[in-house]
């Protein structure tokens, strides 16, 4: 008896010896009946429910309505086919993490004599996902370097890679790119391009030549620290600074600002985050508020403190230096903010209402957590031991794996099978999966 002659009722008994990964992409499209079985979100929440605790919050699982006019565009149409199969595809992604033994294959690299405070991974665009993945790092040294990774290389045990026959390889070292820290990196979307901001109130532009990296356009901010950037394309761009942010760049229009916000009451702007298809800008300073940003209309629109005060005291704990947040991060519809206490907080980015919280570990007002978002998993890497966890999403997050490194993470990167962690000691810790 083949598969497609059981009957239904046993098909469930039949699909959870499956791996989801396989299930969804070689299954499901045998015929109709396969694929109307196991396309369906309820049976991937009930299946991801009970192997990994998963339960998304619920506008996560909010699929499309059907009332649509009867001659609705096809673009339309797959669209609204998207929207009702994201449930599901949450709940593949987190069963292929879950399976995918993120932290057994490591191979780690020195690359800076200081302290790495940027790091970006990236795909060249029409690369498939056997193809590699490059690395970009800047420190305090001043200097910026690429790397290519092939995954496939790396053996299963922890190693060194020096020489050119090893699994990442450098391909271009850029000295002097700075004359101070270079803190952020930001990948534009065609890969052709990057941006680096430094504490020499600079952010610039480089381009990818054949066997070498150029040089760009620089925006100056004069006597501020650049800290942060984001690419939204080609062309538009947000930063901020040690006092200022975000302040808005359309490269078309040249190296001026198009428009500048001052949300965080002229403290530093420490990070910004958005994402692909996302219309918000969420970013954190040091006044102790989290406040999100229309990009249509470049507006505030939520904020809100997340140490909650008197008001009287609200403008006296930043000059106190009480920070109580240390990293922000978006990804596909999940909002996580890090706190020096140890706790993860995760927000609905519409609202900014908060969904969840973790704590990772107890500490007090010290160190604190690096998180890195993903569809199907939430990575953070903590200053207090020095472990790298990772969780699954939602409202009830479980650990999935975690390992131990040998110095503090100051940056922490993850694309598809590839988490890259910049450690304190000017080295790379790079961890494949498949």
């Amino acid at each position: 008896m083949i598969l497609d002659e059981l009957p239904t009722e046993l098909l469930p008994l039949v699909y959870r010896h499956i791996p989801g990964d396989f299930l969804w992409t070689n299954v499901r499209p045998v015929c109709r009946r396969m694929n109307n079985n196991i396309r369906r979100n309820e049976y991937w929440q009930c299946r991801l429910s009970e192997l990994y605790g998963l339960q998304l919050a619920p506008r996560l699982t909010a699929t499309a309505g059907d009332g649509r006019q009867p001659n609705a565009k096809a673009a339309e149409d797959q669209q609204r086919e998207l929207e009702n199969l994201m449930p599901a595809l949450r709940c593949v992604a987190v069963e292929r993490r879950a399976l995918s033994r993120p932290f057994d294959k490591r191979t780690d690299e020195t690359v800076h004599i200081g302290t790495i405070d940027a790091l970006r991974l990236f795909r060249c665009p029409g690369t498939s996902e056997d193809g590699p993945i490059f690395c970009l790092s800047g420190a305090r040294d001043r200097q910026i370097t690429l790397r290519k990774c092939q995954c496939d290389e790396v053996p299963s045990s922890a190693s060194s890679s020096n020489d050119n026959n090893g699994p990442v390889n450098e391909i271009a070292r850029i000295d002097n790119a700075h004359t101070g820290w270079i803190w952020c990196i930001s990948v534009a979307p065609d890969g052709c391009q990057f941006y680096s901001a430094g504490w020499d109130a600079q952010i610039q532009q480089w381009h990818f030549a054949e066997s070498r990296i150029e040089r760009g356009l620089a925006l100056n901010f004069p006597s501020l620290a650049a800290l942060w950037c984001v690419l939204e394309d080609q062309n538009v761009l947000y930063a901020s600074t040690y006092k200022r942010g975000p302040i808005l760049f359309d490269l078309r229009a040249g190296t001026h600002p198009q428009h500048e916000l001052n949300v965080h009451n002229n403290f530093p702007v420490f990070e910004l985050a958005t994402g692909p298809n996302c219309n918000q800008l969420f970013s954190i300073g040091e006044d102790n508020r989290l406040v999100s940003v229309d990009k249509r209309r470049f507006s505030v629109h939520i904020s809100v403190n997340l140490f909650f005060v008197r008001p009287i005291f609200q403008f006296i704990l930043p000059l106190l230096k009480f920070h109580c947040h240390s990293h922000v991060d978006y990804a596909d519809g999940h909002l996580c903010l890090s706190l020096r206490n140890g706790q993860l907080r995760f927000f609905d980015p519409g609202t900014l209402q908060m969904e969840n919280q973790l704590t990772v570990t107890e500490t007090d007002q010290g160190p604190y957590n690096i998180v890195k978002l993903t569809r199907g998993a939430t990575f953070c890497a903590n200053k207090c031991d020095n472990m790298l966890r990772m969780y699954t999403p939602g409202l009830r997050p479980r650990l999935m794996a975690s390992t131990k490194l040998d110095a503090n993470v100051t940056r922490l990167d993850v694309l598809d099978g590839a988490v890259v962690a910049a450690l304190s000691t000017g080295a790379l810790a790079y961890f494949f999966s498949r």
